[in-house]
């Protein structure tokens, strides 16, 4: 007897059809919130977003006659090291802080409740963040070149694409994966501040990372700022990173990224352990 009832192949395929679709709305509303909450916490907007541009201003009128190494212009090498540091704060810093903020508030465990899927919740974010990124990257450079005359050069354009989506990918697993590890949402910004902040000044972000001692120069090559402050001043034509290898960067970057990822798995389960 013929089952009038059984889905057939085209009724599966519509099925799944509406399913993407409705999960793709899902994922776009979920953006848009988070753009609104982004936006609406002026302090985070603040710290996040306009920092790195605000120094970039500060620090180039400061020092726009000064020379680096090899005669380069300061501001010339000021404005990639600000743009590396725009993507660490629009991701790491700004997911790490939100995401103990939503897990103290009680926002996780209330999103398990909601039709919600876990993985529109993490796509959302990192779209947002990604966001947050090109809007970021489209300020400085506008900075860079109006103020100081400074410009990507349009044949290396794809490696400072390259260079700023592997960063974005591997600051926001980290950001997400590191909430694991914050004991408060009140201590957020002191962690992430703790752990950005001696990597900056040792990677090359503020000024060369030339006349190091050896051992601190591979520490600094051992965490992801350093590789993605190379990969960036690369791009602008910089010479002043010839032992610097592209492949190199972009494995650290990769390891990096697969570690927050890890670190993300773990908080999520320990997350749900504990609802």
């Amino acid at each position: 007897m013929t089952n009038a009832f059984a889905m057939t192949p085209a009724t599966a395929r519509t099925d799944t059809d509406t399913s993407v679709a409705s999960d793709l709305r899902l994922l776009a509303a979920q953006v848009v919130e988070e753009q609104r909450s982004f936006w609406r916490n002026r302090t985070r907007a603040v710290f996040s977003f306009f920092m790195p541009v605000a120094f970039l201003v500060l620090l180039g009128a400061a020092n726009h006659n000064d020379h680096v190494r090899g005669g380069t212009r300061y501001v010339a090498f000021l404005v990639p090291g600000m743009l590396a540091w725009g993507v660490i704060s629009s991701t790491f810093s700004n997911l790490a802080v939100s995401g103990a903020v939503l897990r103290d508030t009680g926002v996780l465990k209330r999103l398990r409740g909601t039709p919600l899927p876990q993985w529109v919740w993490l796509a959302s974010r990192l779209v947002s963040s990604v966001l947050n990124t090109a809007a970021l990257v489209v300020v400085v450079l506008a900075v860079g070149r109006i103020a100081y005359g400074v410009s990507v050069p349009l044949h290396t354009a794809p490696e400072l694409v390259g260079a700023i989506a592997a960063g974005t990918v591997c600051f926001s697993a980290l950001g997400m994966g590191i909430v694991r590890i914050i004991p408060n949402a009140d201590a957020a910004p002191a962690v992430t501040a703790a752990v950005t902040l001696p990597l900056l000044f040792i990677s090359g972000v503020f000024s060369p990372a030339t006349g190091m001692p050896s051992w601190l120069d591979h520490v600094a090559r051992f965490f992801p700022i350093r590789p993605l402050s190379d990969l960036v001043h690369v791009a602008f034509g910089s010479h002043m990173f010839g032992n610097s290898s592209a492949g190199g960067d972009y494995l650290t970057l990769a390891i990096w990224t697969f570690v927050g990822v890890r670190m993300l798995q773990r908080f999520l389960r320990r997350e749900t352990v504990a609802a």
